[in-house]
């Protein structure tokens, strides 16, 4: 398998981020099911592989897809990822 962007390997890339939000929304607000796993993702030969996101990286990943809201213009989703970085 060869590593890319991890943007160029995901077909709904604006709900990649919007799951990395409310992952870590519903993980500091404690009603988290999934512990770290993020999501589940399927290569091109149908094998499965965990995505975590640990506690220690919710602020890198905040950020990234902070940036990557303001370069779509969204900027309620951008205070609404702000005010959860404030909340860390």
């Amino acid at each position: 398998m060869e590593i890319g962007s991890i943007e160029d390997g995901i077909d709904d890339i604006i709900g990649f981020h919007e799951n990395i939000v409310k992952h870590i929304e519903d993980s500091i607000d404690g009603i988290s099911m999934n512990g770290n796993i993020l999501c589940m993702m399927v290569d091109e030969h149908g094998n499965e592989y965990e995505s975590l996101l640990d506690e220690d990286r919710y602020i890198k990943s905040l950020n990234k897809s902070l940036e990557f809201f303001k370069e779509r213009e969204n900027y309620e989703k951008c205070k609404h990822i702000s005010d959860l970085i404030n909340r860390i």
